[in-house]
Parts: structure tokens; C-alpha cells; sequence
């Protein structure tokens, strides 16, 4: 009797990592498709079309409208995302793109924690230093038109 008790244990420990290893694997693949190199899944003429709409965002603005009386045009931090040879233009003017040794206070820093590009889906966040302001959002593909959404934004204490 005891020996069916142990196998029973021993089944259902089995049965227990089993399934904890098919989420850790499903967990694994979705972490590997939202932090894809976004070379891959964008063209330039694509990314400046995601950056300029983020840029012309009301959202956004708030924070672009000071600006206009003391420093056009406005920088951008490069990234992996945001390469130095994007063409992108707020405001009537040609966006600056700096990277981390010629950035300042006055730079914006975006980030994309998750891009999915299967789904067309890129999650964003903005730090804008000079104003301490924060900027998280998502762009998403709909029939060919590139959609933002801005989910919260703010001055950071």
C-alpha cells in the first residue's frame, strides 16, 4: 500500500513539473518575441512614421510647447530603436538625434520595452529630464495606420 502511495507522490510531482515547464517555455518564447531587434521587424520609413505620430501627440505637446521660446528643435536620445539615420520633424522642424555622450537635460529618452511584431504592437515610455515629465504609451498598427495611444503621463517628483 505504501509503494502505491509513493508512486502516486512521485506521479503527481512528476505531472507538477511537467506543466511548470511547458508556462516557463511559453514565458520564455513570449519574452523572446517582444524583445526582438526592432531592425528586423521595422523599416526606417516605418519607425519614423511610429516616432512622428508619438511626437505629434497632445500628450506630448504639453511638453513640446515651452520649447517653442527657448530651444527648438527638439533632441532625441538614439537607441536600438531610434537610429542616427532617421529622418523625423516635430513642429516644422528636423528632430535632433544625440547620442548618450552629446545628450542634455533637454533630450528625450524614449524606450520600448515591448515590441511585438507579429501583432504590431510597440509599448513606449518617454523621459523628458528638463521638466521631469513621463511619458508611457503603446503604438499600434490598425489597417495600415499607426495608432497612439497614450496611457499615462506626468511630472515626476
Amino acid at each position: 500500500m505504501e509503494n502505491k502511495k509513493i508512486i502516486l507522490v512521485i506521479f503527481i510531482l512528476l505531472f507538477a513539473l511537467s506543466c511548470k515547464n511547458k508556462v516557463d517555455a511559453e514565458k520564455k518564447v513570449d519574452s523572446i518575441n517582444q524583445n526582438i531587434n526592432p531592425q528586423i521587424c521595422f523599416n526606417n520609413k516605418e519607425k519614423e512614421k511610429i516616432l512622428n505620430k508619438i511626437l505629434a501627440t497632445n500628450d506630448l505637446q504639453t511638453y513640446l510647447t515651452p520649447l517653442h521660446t527657448r530651444s527648438l528643435p527638439v533632441e532625441i536620445l538614439t537607441n536600438e530603436f531610434i537610429t542616427s539615420d532617421l529622418e523625423i520633424r516635430t513642429n516644422g522642424q528636423t528632430v535632433i538625434l544625440r547620442d548618450t555622450i552629446n545628450k542634455s537635460d533637454r533630450t528625450f529618452k524614449f524606450s520600448f520595452p515591448k515590441i511585438n511584431c507579429e501583432k504590431q504592437i510597440l509599448e513606449f515610455t518617454i523621459w523628458y529630464e528638463f521638466e521631469h515629465a513621463d511619458i508611457v504609451g503603446k503604438a499600434i498598427n490598425l489597417n495600415n495606420e499607426w495608432v497612439i495611444e497614450i496611457t499615462g503621463h506626468g511630472i515626476v517628483d
